[in-house]
């Protein structure tokens, strides 16, 4: 122990910036550039409560290995093995849809 220092202090969160947006399930502040929230996994609404009103909020580019989900048509990271959206498994063969292949099936 150290007189005088309070160790469990934690530092300020970060300053909100245009654009990020506020959990519906959780409350959390979130990204901008994230499509989920990173508390609790639920998706960035349509149209946000607060921020710009998604005016400067663009989809994410999709990359190689992304899927669309056959079930809501959600662009799906191709990390994850179901929709974040619908909780959809992953279709064999990469997904519904998808301009690339999973990074597995690349050739």
């Amino acid at each position: 122990r150290i007189p005088g220092v309070v160790m469990s202090q934690r530092p300020p969160p970060p300053q909100r910036q245009p654009g990020d947006w506020t959990c519906p399930g959780c409350g959390a502040n979130v990204f901008k550039s994230k499509a989920e929230c990173f508390k609790c996994k639920a998706p960035r609404p349509e149209r946000p409560a607060d921020g710009d009103g998604g005016a400067s909020r663009a989809p994410p580019p999709k990359r190689r290995g992304d899927w669309t989900c056959p079930q809501c048509a959600a662009n799906v990271f191709a990390s994850n093995s179901e929709c974040f959206r619908c909780q959809t498994p992953r279709p064999v063969g990469g997904g519904g849809g998808t301009a690339f292949p999973p990074p597995n099936e690349a050739g």
